[in-house]
């Protein structure tokens, strides 16, 4: 059996709100078995920005969850993505390197890791990772959650060739040859990996995937209350070009159909803007829940009839994506709306839901009645091709699988 350390920045436990990947895989680790040890910042990515977790003057705290370690660290406190977010990676990742002997001398000898998993999406986590497999003697795994720098570069936001792009360039290189394992999320990943020199024998596809368990017990079915719910779940920013969806609303009004209500789950810089666009149109028909703990997900998606994925053109690179709600989506046994090419061409594969053009509200207009014209069985139908894809490809199991092969 062994012991595994992951360094993973935005790691969280399933009371909050956020992605779940590590602490799953931790728990069905931990089932087989193997020690797991997370050490995540305590001050929240996702959701309200406020430190909840350590007390004043405190720079760190370790406890056990499902039988995982967790080691929550102090880091320097953000609300937007500027200079304090970079702060808050470097405090990450420089407080990590201590903190992992403060661990061992708190009675965890046993616990000194046989692998570190050293997961992005900022690459100086992966660069602390690097360092504990030197100190410690263990392989090292690099996990590619974003492609640092080129999803800059995709997106606008850096120059190619800039002085910032070749050094973030030059350290992601360094951290891809010197890994053991590079484990990625899409298939495209892969080419990319082998454009830049890496050996394909030491990769590995390993997507996110879905903990079934969350949704035992809770019925899969079609609705039929007078309103037709549209729900999305996630960060409320600018690439997720919520705005349009905004707009369709309007136009789906426009059309005389009221009895259609969109639900937007959770918080994000853009969210103050898009009450204020949804105050200046009037629109009674959007509502703005605040985000959800990783718990009460299953229970939120299955109150809806469709369930609503959107993103921005420019918001990603072209290497597709593996966003965590779409597999709570496809467990949740329920059409999907999918205006966005992120994800386009899985769920295109799957059959289990319509596309709209991202950015293009008439579109995401047309896909949501759509889908609210169907019947009730067509709905049902594509619910249950997404169920039995996320059975049959995306559960914990199925993943760690491949995982304990790695090791």
């Amino acid at each position: 059996m062994a012991t595994i350390w992951i360094i993973n920045h935005y790691a969280i436990t399933p009371d909050t709100p956020g992605g779940t990947r590590h602490y799953d895989f931790g728990k069905e680790l931990v089932r087989r078995g193997h020690r797991v040890v997370i050490f995540a910042s305590s001050f929240p990515h996702y959701g309200e920005k406020k430190e909840t977790r350590l007390e004043n003057g405190k720079y760190y705290k370790i406890e056990q969850h499902e039988g995982i370690d967790f080691v929550w660290v102090r880091t320097f406190p953000y609300q937007a993505n500027d200079w304090r977010r970079s702060l808050n990676m470097v405090s990450y990742s420089w407080r990590v390197l201590f903190l992992g002997e403060v661990f061992l001398r708190k009675g965890a000898q046993t616990a000194k890791p046989d692998v570190v998993i050293g997961s992005s999406p900022h690459l100086i986590a992966g660069l602390s990772a690097y360092f504990f497999s030197l100190r410690y003697k263990a392989k090292f795994f690099m996990e590619i959650r974003d492609v640092w720098p080129q999803v800059f570069v995709d997106m606008g936001i850096m120059k190619k060739g800039s002085m910032v792009v070749r050094i973030l360039g030059s350290l992601e290189r360094f951290l891809y040859k010197k890994a053991d394992k590079v484990i990625f999320f899409t298939p495209e990943v892969k080419k990319y990996l082998i454009s830049l020199g890496i050996d394909e024998k030491k990769t590995a596809l390993i997507p996110n995937g879905v903990d079934l368990s969350r949704f035992s017990g809770l019925e899969i079915s079609n609705r039929h209350n007078q309103e037709f719910k549209v729900l999305f779940t996630g960060s409320v920013i600018e690439s997720n070009g919520l705005k349009y969806l905004i707009e369709a609303a309007e136009l789906i009004r426009k059309r005389g159909y009221h009895d259609i209500h969109i639900f937007v789950y959770g918080n994000g810089a853009e969210k103050e803007n898009l009450l204020k666009l949804t105050d200046s149109l009037a629109l009674d028909s959007v509502s703005f829940p605040a985000s959800v703990s990783k718990d009460m997900i299953p229970r939120v998606l299955l109150s809806a009839d469709v369930l609503m994925d959107i993103d921005l053109n420019f918001a990603y690179s072209n290497f597709g994506g593996s966003p965590n709600k779409i597999y709570d989506y496809l467990a949740a046994g329920k059409p999907i709306v999918y205006a966005s090419d992120f994800v386009k061409k899985m769920l295109d594969g799957i059959g289990c839901g319509v596309y709209a053009i991202p950015g293009n509200p008439e579109s995401i207009a047309a896909a949501i009645l759509k889908v609210y014209k169907m019947s009730a069985a067509e709905r049902g139908l594509l619910g249950a091709r997404g169920r039995e894809y996320a059975e049959k490809n995306c559960t914990i199991p199925i993943l760690v699988d491949r995982l304990e092969g790695l090791m």
